[in-house]
């Protein structure tokens, strides 16, 4: 049981550590379609943690995003959605220019709190071919 207690931590940081590396690319058994849909949803997935983020920091007191700016970020990420789902060729560009685009609305402490999220967007669209 001690030897349980001592390695315990040591397997569960080396499959934190490992379970990122693993994910990052899709599965060597996909089609090239299949590929591509497997970078959308990660893409899709960060989408959603960026939402998320915006509605959460809207309904704090005080709000750190101003309910206007979550009801444009919100509106992004459906457009977003709909262009990665439809998969046309550029879609990652397309997704950066909105992104940039919803980026300038925002003021310098909203961008402060959305920024690190944001660039998980732009980190995941530089991965899809």
């Amino acid at each position: 049981m001690k030897l349980l207690r001592r390695r315990l931590p040591v397997l569960v940081l080396c499959l934190a550590l490992l379970a990122p590396a693993c994910a990052q690319n899709a599965p060597p058994n996909l089609s090239p379609a299949g590929v591509i849909a497997w970078q959308a949803t990660k893409v899709i997935t960060a989408l959603d943690v960026v939402r998320d983020i915006a509605v959460d920091a809207s309904n704090t007191t005080p709000p750190l995003v101003a309910h206007d700016t979550m009801l444009k970020v919100v509106a992004w990420h459906k457009t977003a959605i709909t262009i990665a789902r439809s998969a046309p060729a550029g879609w990652p560009q397309t997704i950066k220019t909105s992104l940039a685009a919803t980026q300038q609305l925002l003021t310098p402490a909203e961008r402060k709190q959305l920024d690190p999220y944001f660039s998980l967007v732009i980190v995941l669209l530089n991965e899809v071919p």
